[in-house]
């Protein structure tokens, strides 16, 4: 797995593979120089985390809050690629010619939103059986759970997203991004 900064990722080389049937959806892969995508945020502020009792990938997220414009511009840069890229594919994808219009109404987009030059969004908890699939790191490079993170102490974080590709559903897409690490940063370290 190799991890890249947000920064370092030309939007225009990505590439998503033809689409494939996963269950009741298809699912694109998406690739930059034909490895998979997994991206190192900037430090983020957590607002809050929702942890269901159940696998639904909607209730499973953590909420987080950012005044790094540029990080939010490449996430809803990233939406609009996912638009334009299936606009483009959409007659070897699915055979027939679709409408930007229609394409851009059917995709559901990141959620930002913003308030006093600070922005929030959500990144989805990958859970399996009750139990959360990502690592979690303190400080010190340990393990922790989840739960820890809503200690005051533990609300600073960095995380690796992995940009699995497009999920297509019978009336809807969007891009399949899950956290795929945490690692709690101490911001205050250094400050004298």
């Amino acid at each position: 797995m190799t991890t890249i900064s947000y920064k370092d990722i030309d939007i225009d080389d990505l590439e998503f593979n033809t689409p494939e049937r996963l269950g009741n959806s298809y699912m694109c892969n998406l690739y930059h120089n034909d490895n998979l995508i997994y991206v190192q945020s900037p430090i983020l502020n957590i607002t809050k985390i929702n942890k269901s009792t159940d696998d639904n990938e909607e209730d499973n997220y953590i909420e987080v809050e950012s005044d790094n414009k540029e990080f939010i511009n490449f996430l809803l840069e990233m939406d609009e690629n996912c638009v334009k890229c299936t606009f483009n594919n959409s007659e070897n994808w699915f055979k027939k010619d679709i409408p930007y219009e229609a394409i851009d109404n059917m995709y559901k987009e990141r959620d930002v939103y913003e308030e006093e030059s600070k922005y929030s969004t959500k990144f989805r908890i990958p859970v399996l059986n009750n139990k959360v699939q990502c690592n979690i790191y303190n400080n010190d490079k340990e393990i922790i759970d989840i739960d820890d993170l809503n200690n005051e102490n533990n609300k600073n974080i960095i995380m690796i997203l992995h940009f699995k590709g497009l999920k297509i559903l019978k009336e809807s897409f969007y891009l399949d991004c899950y956290i795929n690490q945490i690692k709690v940063v101490n911001v205050n370290k250094y400050n004298i």
